[in-house]
């Protein structure tokens, strides 16, 4: 019954503006400036951090003109949030809640998001999927999350979503994973290209077959390959498309081209590039805006708000007991788990087992401990053990750079 309630209801009364809003032809660069100031005033109003920051560089939020003054602005980045967390709380929006990144470059971070948020990465995701024929109707997903033990799948309501565990994909169970897709034949596929690629190799070398087409596959979350949409698209019969997002909801671009290049949306959050870094700015979130932020993400690319992605997302594997191949980007995790840690990377000597070992903030005990343990062994019942332990200093490669996965398997 839920899955059939008005998407108005089901996500919020500010959902219909911003879906109205993503429709209208506007003046963007007027959008933006309007946009721009409404968030830096909130901030100067009440944000200790730039309330601080404005009155050292002597900027007058009211004074901005044109958005390319923003460039002049200092930049934020994660550790400057995490050193300055309370700082960046606006105590008067009531409406507020956490999110986490997800770690996928071993750097878990929290933040805090007014809700309408929500209501507005929906309205643009969905406007966004529209253009792909995106009706309602049942889609399927293989992503992250926590199923019931023994389960391959499990019932979303408010999203009319069937989502498959991206964990248990193998040969030995290939057979249950199809025979449940073509029980419910869906029209759309939400999933990690990772996943998607397990699936369909799984489903050759089984000699098993779909009896029905994908309209749309939709990738979601990791580095996507031209390969990807070639090879998707011809076994599946489907179209490919995908958009770069993130958990602090700056920048929302959808794929414009098949060679991997996407346009940020300019109604969505500003955003500009420094050292081929994308530097975001957020639209609407009243409870901790990001002014000037640092991503991470780093682009080959960039002219008008086109770009490509250079090396963001791990797509990496870790290997079950049975040879499930289970990519970092389904494995992380969303939640305060790692708020005493600074950084974390994956250990595998053998398969089915996992060691996580984290850099401390400061001496983990065993609470925290075994909630981490818990964190994982929940996403994967039965496929992986996990082990946390802590160190130092990470493993790094022969040049120094930092690995999220270090594993001896061949």
């Amino acid at each position: 019954m839920v899955s059939y309630l008005p998407v108005s209801i089901k996500y919020g009364k500010g959902y219909a503006k911003y879906k109205r809003m993503v429709a209208l032809e506007i003046d963007t660069d007027a959008y933006q400036l309007k946009k721009l100031k409404e968030t830096l005033i909130t901030a100067n109003q009440n944000i200790p951090y730039y309330q601080k920051l404005f009155k050292q560089i002597g900027f007058h939020p009211e004074d901005l003109k044109d958005v390319k003054q923003m460039t002049k602005l200092p930049t934020i980045d994660k550790n400057i949030v995490r050193e300055n967390y309370k700082e960046f709380i606006n105590p008067n929006c009531k409406k507020i809640f956490e999110v986490s990144t997800g770690g996928s470059s071993g750097d878990p971070m929290r933040f805090l998001q007014s809700k309408n948020v929500w209501a507005k990465e929906m309205a643009f995701v969905h406007s966004y999927f529209e253009r792909f024929g995106y009706d309602y109707s049942l889609k399927v997903t293989f992503r992250g999350g926590e199923f019931p033990k023994g389960r391959i799948y499990q019932f979303n309501p408010i999203n009319n979503e069937i989502q498959f565990s991206p964990f248990l994909i193998s040969n030995d169970t290939i057979l249950e994973y199809v025979s449940t897709l073509n029980k419910f034949k869906p029209k759309f596929l939400h999933a990690y290209p990772s996943a998607v690629r397990i699936l369909m190799e799984c489903i050759i070398a089984n000699e098993l077959s779909l009896d029905f087409q994908f309209q749309t596959i939709f990738l979601i979350s990791e580095n996507i390959k031209i390969e990807d949409i070639e090879d998707f698209s011809q076994y599946f019969g489907a179209k490919v498309s995908a958009f770069y997002g993130h958990s602090e909801r700056l920048v929302f671009a959808p794929l414009v081209s098949d060679d991997i290049t996407y346009k940020a949306d300019p109604k969505y959050g500003f955003v500009y590039t420094k050292d081929n870094e994308l530097i975001g700015t957020s639209f609407d979130n009243f409870a901790m805006p990001l002014i000037n932020y640092k991503t991470g993400d780093f682009v080959e690319y960039w002219k008008d708000g086109e770009f490509k992605i250079r090396g963001r997302w791990d797509n990496s594997f870790v290997v079950g007991r049975n040879d499930e191949k289970i990519s970092l980007t389904a494995l992380n995790v969303h939640s305060s788990a790692f708020e005493n840690v600074i950084s974390y990377q994956y250990i595998q000597d053998e398969k089915g087992k996992v060691i996580i070992s984290c850099i401390p903030k400061k001496i983990l005990n065993e609470t925290e401990i075994k909630r981490i343990k818990e964190e994982f062994n929940a996403k994967t019942i039965g496929v992986i053990d996990f082990e946390v332990q802590t160190t130092d200093t990470p493993i790094l490669t022969e040049r120094g750079k930092f690995k999220k996965l270090i594993s001896k398997l061949a």
